[in-house]
């Protein structure tokens, strides 16, 4: 940017707003078809114009309007909630609170430059609002968003009013997510039993221990009437691994068969009940879940696993 006129009413805009040294600028481009501030750390932020003529007055007030969003860091408020979007993408109420949070982050911005300006100027303010419609997407800001939050904008700068707050509304949708969370699980491809259950080494292990247990004690032990069919069933089964399925997912009870194996390492535990598979690698001190598309078939691992005669 180096038009003096724009620069001064940019100069005098950041000494109002008391910043000293900002290391932001203020920059120029053809492709921005609204006033947009974009960056989220301190020397990449940029206040970028469209390539068009702006009146002195207009000017000051969409400085005003940049200027609070970076003051606010508001690029990062929309990241955090973006952030939350990726990972409760599953929760419609997610969804809605992204969308008010957005129109509240610009809503409270135009009640900051609103409350230092008079009638006539709250009108210019609403009329720039309108001839400046763009596309506030990713993590910026800019003066006016997409044109379906325009009536909401413009409502509130002519009659202000109660607002129910994204704010809100993102408290709420946590709330009812963790409420809810014992009751969710996410789960991941994760091939089949050959590479899931018995990592690599289904030529390495030996069947040393069958049993029956419900609620995790031991019921009975069961005899493998052919181990070598119990194999291949379960390295065919396709699988996905559960990421996170709550509390009362990795507490499973009722009946459960446990099969433990001899590997090279250690003892491998396979256990498995409803349409999930427990696989416990001993050596490494840790437990993988997984869901068997399709279901397990009980009828055909009875048929390989009874009571001993």
């Amino acid at each position: 940017m180096s038009d003096p006129a724009v620069l001064a009413v940019w100069q005098a805009e950041v000494d109002r707003a008391r910043e000293k040294k900002p290391k932001f600028r203020l920059v120029t481009s053809p492709q921005a078809s609204t006033p947009i501030t974009i960056g989220l750390f301190f020397k990449s932020v940029r206040v970028v114009l469209p390539q068009r003529h702006y009146t002195p007055e207009e000017l000051k007030l969409i400085f005003r309007h940049e200027l609070v969003h970076i003051g606010r860091e508001d690029a990062w408020n929309k990241f955090f909630v973006t952030f939350c979007i990726a990972m409760c993408w599953f929760n419609p109420f997610m969804w809605l609170a992204m969308g008010r949070s957005s129109e509240d982050l610009e809503l409270s911005c135009d009640e900051t430059v609103l409350s230092s300006l008079g009638e006539g100027e709250r009108r210019q303010y609403a009329e720039l609002i309108l001839r400046t419609a763009g596309d506030g997407r990713g993590f910026t800001t800019c003066l006016s968003a997409s044109a379906s939050a325009l009536r909401y904008r413009l409502k509130s700068i002519v009659k202000p009013g109660k607002k129910i707050s994204g704010a809100l509304l993102v408290g709420v949708a946590f709330i009812l997510l963790f409420v809810s969370f014992g009751q969710i699980s996410l789960a991941y491809e994760a091939g089949t039993g050959e590479s899931a259950i018995y990592r690599g080494m289904v030529h390495e292990v030996s069947l040393r221990q069958v049993r029956r247990d419900e609620n995790g004690r031991f019921r009975e032990e069961l005899e493998c009437r052919d181990e070598g069919a119990l194999t291949d069933y379960l390295t065919s089964l396709p699988l996905s691994e559960i990421v996170d399925g709550g509390d009362d997912f990795y507490g499973q009870t009722g009946e459960q068969i446990v099969l433990l194996y001899d590997a090279p390492e250690d003892i491998l535990s396979v256990i498995l009940w409803d349409d999930y598979i427990k696989v416990v690698p001993f050596w490494e001190n840790r437990a993988y879940y997984y869901h068997v598309s399709g279901g397990l078939d009980w009828g055909k691992l009875d048929q390989l696993l009874g009571e001993p005669a």
